[in-house]
């Protein structure tokens, strides 16, 4: 998903202003993800509950108007700290709990 997600954000760029990809893992680039193509930012970064603050500071500093979680990480925490942040419209694909695993 996260994959068709990028083709279709590079194929409409134009309707977004900036854009920030952020993963738990490096951005490895190819030919259909290209962070120049899509004119994004990339900020590595884990999201769990033990790093809360942090999570809410990349909000903050960051100012996203829509968040769109691709992830597998617990969908609970995420929008309870978007809803906590309250600037953004959280937007989910998938829901994840802690004990997926």
């Amino acid at each position: 998903m996260a994959h068709s997600t990028l083709v279709y954000l590079k194929n409409h760029r134009s309707l977004f202003d900036k854009l920030i990809l952020s993963d738990q893992r490096e951005f490895h680039q190819d030919n259909f993800e290209n962070l120049s193509e899509l004119n994004a930012e990339f900020i590595e970064f884990h999201i769990d509950s033990k790093n809360k603050k942090a999570f809410l500071d990349l909000l903050i500093k960051t100012s996203p108007d829509i968040i769109l979680d691709l992830s597998d990480a617990s969908t609970e925490f995420i929008a309870e700290v978007v809803f906590e942040y309250g600037k953004a419209s959280y937007i989910c694909c998938a829901f994840c709990t802690e004990n997926l695993y």
